[in-house]
This record gives structure tokens, sequence and C-alpha cells, in this order.
């Protein structure tokens, strides 16, 4: 892959994942209260336990999403993933993350946790290499 095919690339990902991954890190920084609800308040513990779900649902996807642009990006040849289900299971478990906001009245919400889904989808596309390597490639 090209120099400027690989800069457009890291563009995409990061105008579709920047806004999620904001609202990510305002998660993650709410965990600490979160995990005192559940325990302070133990029969209304839907609320916190979907906040710590999502959470840990979208750092799973986002440590995938990094996993697989490291591998794209790599300078020397590309190896094929050893686990390909693994990072089938990441993904999937990271768009577990966007289906509330998905499935939102709002369409604003819609479009932002479509774009990440649409962009990730884009860099599993890149990589089926990594997965179904042709003959005569490692």
């Amino acid at each position: 892959m090209r120099t400027f095919v690989k800069t457009l690339l890291v563009l995409e990902v990061v105008v579709c994942f920047v806004p999620m991954t904001l609202m990510l890190t305002m998660g993650a920084l709410l965990l600490p209260i979160q995990m005192i609800a559940l325990v302070d308040e133990p029969l209304l513990w839907e609320g916190p336990a979907e906040v710590i779900g999502m959470v840990v649902s979208g750092t799973i996807g986002l440590a995938t999403l990094v996993f697989l642009l490291a591998k794209i990006l790599d300078a020397s040849r590309p190896m094929k993933v050893k686990r390909p289900w693994l990072v089938i299971v990441g993904a999937t478990i990271g768009v577990m993350s966007l289906l509330e906001p998905l499935t939102s009245p709002m369409v604003g919400w819609r479009i932002v946790a479509a774009m990440p889904i649409v962009a990730g989808m884009h860099v599993l596309f890149l990589s089926r290499q990594l997965f179904f390597p042709t003959r005569g490639r490692p």
C-alpha cells in the first residue's frame, strides 16, 4: 500500500472514530462513579451495568481496530493473522457498544454511530488478505 493511500486510510479512521472515541473516553472517566453506584444501589444495577458494558465493549472494539491498522500499515510485508476469529469477535463486540446510539430516534446519533461501523467494515475489507492470504504468500 502506498504512503498516500495509507494517509487517506488513517484520515478516514480518525474522522469516523473521533466522535465515538470521545464518548468512550467520557464513559471511561465515569467508570469509578458507575462502580460505586453498582455497589451502593444493587437493585438499580441496570444503568451502571450498561455504562460499564458499553465502555468495555467499545474498548475491545477500538483495540481490535488498532491491531488491524497496525497490521495493514506495517511497512514490511504484512503477516497473516494467526487467529482471525478473535478479530471478528472483537469487531462484533465493538459494534455492540454502538447499537444503542444506532437505534436512537435522533438522526445525529445514528450518523455518529454508523460512521465507525462503516469505517470498521472498510478496515476489515482491506485486511482480508491478512485473514485469507493468496497462495505463495506466508
